[in-house]
């Protein structure tokens, strides 16, 4: 019996796979729990549609995240904080920090969960560069300075 996965099935396949199972597998256990459904003509269509409908999503979320890398490109966030002794800043500037006023200074949205390797700056610096995973392989960067106040 031929049936199309709705969700993963360990040993067996992937959420959209057609897959040939034992036709007692199939009917007790893949269709009764609502993993999987029958193959047929009207099944086939519908996986069809979802798919086209996934690549199409795909491609435009592609787009935005392009779009927005080439606008992190020409970024530089500025922060003005104060400094101690060896230019040593009394706060630390957090990933929330630089999300924050990225979003305030150029109305960029960025989560700061997808920074690469963030980690706090406690110093004075002209420019450290931040990596940004906006989707998938698609990565993006800007600058972060700080200056004394």
């Amino acid at each position: 019996m031929k049936v199309i996965l709705i969700a993963d099935v360990k040993n067996v396949g992937k959420k959209g796979d057609v897959v040939e199972v034992s036709d007692g597998y199939g009917q007790n256990f893949l269709i009764k729990k609502h993993l999987a459904v029958l193959q047929n003509k009207a099944n086939l269509n519908d996986l069809n549609k979802q798919k086209e409908e996934e690549r199409r999503l795909d491609s435009e979320n592609r787009e935005k995240a392009m779009a927005l890398k080439k606008q992190l490109a020409a970024v530089t966030v500025v922060f003005k904080e104060q400094a101690g002794s060896e230019d040593r800043l009394h706060n630390a500037i957090t990933a929330k920090m630089v999300e924050e006023k990225l979003f305030a200074d150029f109305n960029l949205k960025v989560d700061k969960k997808n920074f690469k390797n963030f980690n706090p700056i406690k110093a004075l610096c002209d420019d450290v560069v931040v990596e940004v995973v906006l989707y998938k392989d698609i990565v993006g960067k800007f600058k972060v300075e700080v200056v004394a106040k």
